[in-house]
């Protein structure tokens, strides 16, 4: 699934950039890195004549590439986080989407003035422990605010912002 979104993100998104023999694409590292290394460009490569350059990176290394980049672009497809692409946008390294058909994308994934689209959702949510609940009695909380209840104080484990 995966590999069919972002590859239909790349023909999207890469719009002009086809017309040439290399495509520059920066996103995240890690997984994404060998997924799209792996299962999606080497076909992408073949299906439109282009040798794919990836440069991997977290979101905010990305924008600060493009910053540094302003005027002489070299990165023709950036996956980014969506609060970095809205910086990216407003900074205006994101030039409209030719083609798309917005018809076959969710409302949320899209971006206004059709600058960017998302390639993925994320959701938030808690995890509880079912048996200590049990055992202390206490009601699943059905709200955010629930957790400022004193008797979750040091229960509660959050991970860092930058946790992938």
């Amino acid at each position: 699934m995966l590999r069919t979104v972002v590859a239909a993100a790349l023909v999207l998104l890469a719009g002009p950039a086809l017309a040439q023999s290399k495509l520059t694409v920066a996103a995240y590292g890690g997984v994404w890195d060998s997924h799209l290394r792996e299962k999606v460009f080497p076909e992408f490569e073949k299906k439109h004549n282009v040798k794919i350059d990836y440069v991997a990176g977290n979101s905010t290394d990305t924008l600060a590439k493009l910053q540094a980049q302003k005027g002489n672009q070299v990165i023709d497809v950036a996956i980014m986080d969506d609060g970095v692409m809205y910086q990216a946008i407003q900074l205006g390294f994101c030039s409209t989407i030719q083609g798309m058909d917005k018809s076959e994308l969710y409302p949320a994934a899209l971006f206004k003035g059709d600058k960017a689209v998302a390639v993925g959702q994320t959701g938030t949510g808690f995890m509880i422990n079912t048996k200590l609940f049990k055992e202390r009695g206490w009601a699943t909380p059905t709200s955010w605010n629930e957790l400022k209840d004193p008797k979750f104080k040091k229960q509660l484990v959050i991970p860092p912002i930058n946790t992938r």
